[in-house]
This record gives structure tokens, C-alpha cells and sequence, in this order.
């Protein structure tokens, strides 16, 4: 249903580092379009700690978290126009 697409963006010297924005977007089943659902970002700062004792970033829990909201937006925006969409 959805895919993603990165870009790094200008340091920001509060946030010790630069940020990593994602653009969740989604293909309903209607010819020739394309819909972002979501634009979200995650700091260096957040990529570098880690949850715990693991090896799990901090930035993982906001990046599900991400995702639900994007997938969130394609469900909402595919029943209000009774169209179809997979998720996968």
C-alpha cells in the first residue's frame, strides 16, 4: 500500500545533528495517482540513543508510529471516496 522516501536534511545545531525526513505515500487502486499521506522526520539525536539495553533506536518507536498515521490517512481518504486500497 504505502512506500517511503528519505532525504537528509540542514543541521540544526539544537537538535545536535541534522534530521532524516520521510515521505510516506500510498498508490490507490485509481489510475495515475499518487498519495503522500504523511511527511515525518526523525533527528539524529534520536537515531544515535538507544531504548533500553538493546540495540533498538529511539527513532524506531516514532517511525511506527509514522507509519500507522500515514496508513491511518490512506484508509480515511480511500473509504470516504469508496475506493479500494491493499495493505500489505
Amino acid at each position: 500500500m504505502a512506500g517511503r522516501t528519505q532525504a537528509t536534511g540542514i543541521a540544526r545545531r539544537s537538535e545536535r545533528g541534522s534530521r532524516e525526513y520521510r515521505l510516506y505515500f500510498a498508490e490507490p487502486e485509481i489510475d495515475r495517482v499518487l498519495l503522500a499521506a504523511f511527511l515525518g522526520f526523525k533527528t539524529a539525536r534520536e537515531m544515535r540513543e538507544r531504548v533500553g539495553r538493546g540495540a533498538t533506536p529511539r527513532s524506531s518507536d516514532k517511525q511506527t508510529k509514522h507509519v500507522r498515521q500515514a496508513m491511518d490517512v490512506v484508509v480515511r481518504w480511500c473509504r470516504d471516496r469508496d475506493l479500494l486500497f491493499r495493505t500489505l
